[in-house]
C-alpha cells in the first residue's frame, strides 16, 4: 500500500465459561483494550514496514487467553532508496550497462533499461522490465551519443531512475577513417607531429610526420688534392647543413717541365766533314723534370743527342774543338749518310746552343 493506512480489527472473543468479557488488541508496539466481548476498531498505521496486529480475550474471572489472533500489514511508500547504472563495455553499435538498486522496504523487484540519443528529449525502454541487472543495447549508430538509465521497480510498484550516463560509439580500431591536420611541420632532423578526426565516429588521435628528406646543395672542395694524394669534395643539406655526400678528388699528378739536359756518357757514333766544317757525334744523356706544382724532381732516360765539334769563339776556352748541344730539345732521328741515327738529330725548337766545356751560350 501507499500512503497512511486505515485497518479495521473486527475480533469476537470466546469464553465457556465465565464469558467473554474484553478484547486486548495491539497494533505495533501499542496495546489497547475494549469493553464486550466483540470488537471493531479502526486504526491507522503510518510508518513503513510491516505492522503486526494482535488480538487476546479476557474473561469475566480476569483471565486472558494464551492463545491470539495475528494479522500483519504491510506499509510501502518509499520508492527504491538508489538506482545506479554503470557502462561495462562499448562496440561500434552496442553498449552493456550492469545496474544497481536497493529498496529496504519492498525490495527491488524489476530493473527497466532506458536509451535515448543524447539530443532527444524522450526516453525509450530497451526489452521489458525484468529482475535481471545486466543489459545489452544493440543495433545502435556508430558515430551518435546515447543516454542510458536505468528505472529501478520495487514490490510495492514503486520506481526510481538512476542518473543517466552518457555514451559515444565509436568505430573499431582499424575502421577509423582519420582527416590529417598538421601540428607541426616536419624538417629535415625533426619528425613532425599531426592530430586525426574519424569522419565517422569522430574519435581524435595524433601521430607523426617523417622527417622531410635532405636537400643537398653543391658540390664543395674541402681538401685540395696535391700531385700524388687525392682531394675530397663534400655536399651539405641546404636546410640543416648536414653532410648528405662526398668522394675523393683525383691526385693531380706532376706537371713537368724538361728543365735542362746533361750529359752522362758520351758516345761517338759517327763523324763526318761538312762543309760548315762540324764534326757530328751523339751523347747518352739523362733528362731531368721539375713538378710546376710541388716542385719534385724527377729524371727519365737515357737517350741520345747530336753533338757537334766546333770551334769555340770563347777566347777562355781551353781547347779549341768543343762539344755543342742543344738546350731543352727533343732529339729525333737523322739520317748520316746512308745510316739512320735514332734520337741524335737535329731538334725543331729554338733553343739555344751550349758548350759542354765552357758553357758558353749561343
Amino acid at each position: 500500500k501507499t500512503g497512511d493506512i486505515t485497518a479495521t480489527i473486527s475480533a469476537t472473543g470466546k469464553d465457556s465459561h465465565s464469558g467473554p468479557w474484553q478484547i486486548e488488541y495491539t497494533v505495533g508496539n501499542t496495546t489497547q483494550t475494549t469493553a464486550g466481548g466483540t470488537i471493531s476498531q479502526t486504526v491507522k498505521i503510518s510508518a513503513d514496514g510491516t505492522t503486526t496486529i494482535k488480538a487476546k480475550t479476557i474473561d469475566k474471572a480476569g483471565n486472558k487467553s494464551t492463545a491470539e489472533a495475528t494479522e500483519t500489514i504491510k506499509r510501502d511508500v518509499t520508492v527504491p532508496s538508489s538506482a545506479t547504472i554503470q557502462i561495462t563495455a562499448s562496440a561500434p553499435t552496442t553498449i552493456t550497462v550492469s545496474a544497481t538498486g536497493a529498496d529496504a522496504t519492498s525490495k527491488v523487484a524489476t530493473y527497466q533499461f532506458q536509451y535515448k540519443l543524447s539530443s532527444a528529449v524522450t526516453w525509450n525502454n530497451d526489452g521489458t522490465a525484468s529482475a535481471s541487472n545486466i543489459h545489452t543495447y544493440q543495433g545502435l549508430t556508430t558515430g551518435e551519443t546515447y543516454n542510458v538509465r536505468v528505472g529501478v521497480t520495487d514490490n510495492a510498484g514503486l520506481t526510481t531512475y538512476s542518473s543517466p550516463q552518457d555514451q559515444k560509439l565509436y568505430c573499431a580500431d582499424n575502421a577509423h577513417n582519420y582527416t590529417w591536420e598538421t601540428e607541426i611541420a616536419s624538417t629535415c632532423t625533426t619528425e613532425g607531429t599531426k592530430k586525426g578526426t574519424c569522419s565517422v565516429c569522430g574519435a581524435k588521435t595524433t601521430g607523426t610526420i617523417d622527417k622531410k628528406p635532405h636537400t643537398p646543395g653543391a658540390q664543395q672542395t674541402v681538401l685540395e688534392p696535391t700531385c700524388t694524394d687525392s682531394g675530397r669534395w663534400e655536399r651539405h643539406c641546404t636546410e640543416c647543413g648536414s653532410l648528405t655526400g662526398y668522394g675523393n678528388v683525383e691526385a693531380l699528378g706532376h706537371d713537368t717541365k724538361n728543365e735542362l739536359c746533361h750529359g752522362t756518357v758520351w758516345v761517338v757514333t759517327s763523324t763526318a766533314t761538312w762543309s760548315t766544317g762540324f764534326a757530328f757525334m751523339s751523347n747518352k744523356y739523362d733528362r731531368r723534370s721539375v713538378c710546376q706544382t710541388c716542385g719534385l724532381t724527377m729524371t727519365d732516360g737515357p737517350a741520345y743527342r747530336a753533338l757537334f765539334y766546333y770551334e769555340c769563339p770563347n777566347t777562355g776556352c781551353a781547347d779549341k774543338e768543343y762539344l755543342w748541344t742543344h738546350k731543352d730539345c727533343v732529339p729525333r732521328d737523322i739520317a748520316v749518310g746512308d745510316t739512320v741515327l735514332p734520337n741524335i738529330g737535329f731538334c725543331t725548337c729554338k733553343s739555344r746552343w751550349v758548350c759542354q766545356r765552357c758553357g758558353l751560350t749561343r
